[in-house]
């Protein structure tokens, strides 16, 4: 999802066929996955629920007491089905998934059986549910376009009365509705993703005529969603929701993006963005020759300043043991787990800030930190981890000490690259970016929490 030649990293989107040369008129919105972080939550009840099902199977075929319990390769199996069923109506998705797993088969459960034992453990709506979050980037793009005058359409495979459900433990609450021009559910139309229809019906409610299809712009999260906005010969741009294995699925969009923080809107005829900051004193170099850049031509090294700082505390962990080995770059990792919930609001890559350990070596002050927080696509990372490089040198290692790290911006998305090299070379450069952004006075807002940086 991006290029490195020499040791800078040049975009940070993938784009596997050119946009339409019509300038968008309109943004239309999938939901689940795009919009609110669903889709983990319902991939973790239908892990859940089959493995229930196919534990409970072969305790009832077998005389012995001294069953196992499913095999992680089967969970696995589990967990890869349920994201490709992604996208799809509820009941779509349920008759998917029994086929790819033959549930029928193996523990005589029917599609809609399936959808029932589901929907009786998710119960959308009901007090005591944990909020689901929106997804990074995605109250900053309905905020915009709100205020820019773009037309704007919902196009969920959600019913309305589950989306009334979903919005009531939505983080931004039914708020989020209201910056739609027209709202389009799963249960008005005749057939669901991947079929069109949810897309020609949103583009009719914000009076696009169908010869003008190319210039409705769709956000979509999932392949089945990519293939219906393609089909109703929309412009698409794919988030995916899916793990870094499963790109290759999302061939048929017109651009890639690793989150919504990394849209290029001026790529589609639409308003720019006006809340990025450019570093001057960091050059960013772009390889005119890749077909693959952005048509936005870029000057400087930028970055994003996050509209809520995000506080992350917890003990140092051991990490994978290569950033001081490797990389000559030494990381004081967290541990992900009891964190989940925080750093869910943000979108895996770089960000830079602060961090103060609050231990026996508090006194050494608090440190400008560059930090990654996702999957490291160089090393192919199976597990999210947070990497803050404090940007100091330490006489030795603080491993169990309690770290206090301030995230205060985004500067680029997650990327892989040729060689190690070109990786250190890209890492120092962020640290720059950390660097000159804070010594040019760019990061406002570190007045609010001025009780923060006191040791």
């Amino acid at each position: 999802l991006c290029n490195t030649n020499t040791n800078d990293i040049y975009i940070y989107i993938y784009m596997p066929k050119s946009s339409t040369s019509n300038d968008a008129s309109c943004v239309i919105f999938d939901l689940d996955g795009t919009l609110i972080n669903t889709e983990a939550i319902v991939d973790d009840v239908v892990v859940s629920v089959v493995t229930n099902l196919l534990n409970t199977k072969k305790k009832k075929s077998s005389s012995s007491s001294n069953i196992s319990n499913v095999s992680s390769d089967v969970q696995r199996e589990i967990f890869d089905a349920a994201e490709d069923a992604r996208g799809q109506r509820p009941l779509e998705a349920s008759m998917e998934l029994c086929d790819t797993l033959k549930l029928e088969r193996r523990v005589g459960v029917d599609p809609k059986t399936l959808l029932e034992m589901c929907s009786e453990t998710l119960r959308w709506g009901e007090e005591g549910m944990d909020a689901i979050p929106d997804m990074p980037g995605a109250m900053r793009l309905l905020r915009f376009l709100k205020e820019k005058k773009v037309p704007t359409a919902l196009a969920t495979s959600t019913s309305k009365e589950e989306l009334t459900k979903k919005m009531k433990n939505s983080e931004t609450g039914k708020k989020m509705l209201d910056y739609f021009d027209a709202i389009c559910c799963g249960d008005e139309v005749k057939k669901g993703k991947p079929d069109p229809e949810i897309f020609h019906l949103a583009r009719e409610r914000l009076g696009v005529k169908r010869q003008d299809a190319g210039r409705c712009l769709v956000f979509e999260d999932t392949p089945h969603g990519v293939s219906a906005a393609k089909a109703a010969g929309c412009c698409c741009v794919a988030v995916p929701s899916l793990r870094r294995e499963k790109f290759d699925m999302y061939k048929g969009a017109d651009r890639v993006y690793h989150s919504l923080l990394d849209v290029e809107l001026e790529d589609f005829g639409l308003p720019k963005f006006e809340d990025w900051r450019d570093v001057e004193t960091v050059e960013f170099i772009a390889d005119e020759g890749d077909e693959r850049i952005s048509t936005t031509t870029r000057k400087y090294e930028r970055f994003l300043k996050l509209e809520r700082f995000l506080e992350l505390t917890g003990p140092v962990i051991r990490g994978f043991g290569r950033g001081s080995k490797m990389l000559g770059i030494p990381t004081a990792n967290l541990d992900v787990v009891p964190l989940k919930q925080q750093i869910d609001k943000l979108a895996p890559g770089i960000y830079f800030g602060f961090a103060k350990l609050l231990g026996p070596n508090k006194s050494t002050g608090v440190h400008r930190t560059v930090m990654s927080i996702g999957y490291n696509p160089f090393f192919n990372d199976k597990r999210k981890s947070i990497e803050p490089w404090l940007l100091h040198t330490f006489d030795e290692d603080f491993y169990d000490e309690t770290l206090s790290v301030l995230v205060v911006a985004y500067v680029r998305a997650e990327c892989n690259f040729t060689t190690v090299d070109n990786l250190i070379e890209r890492i120092k450069k962020d640290a720059r970016v950390c660097e000159e952004a804070f010594d040019l006075g760019l990061v406002d807002g570190l007045d609010e929490w001025k009780d923060w940086f006191v040791l």
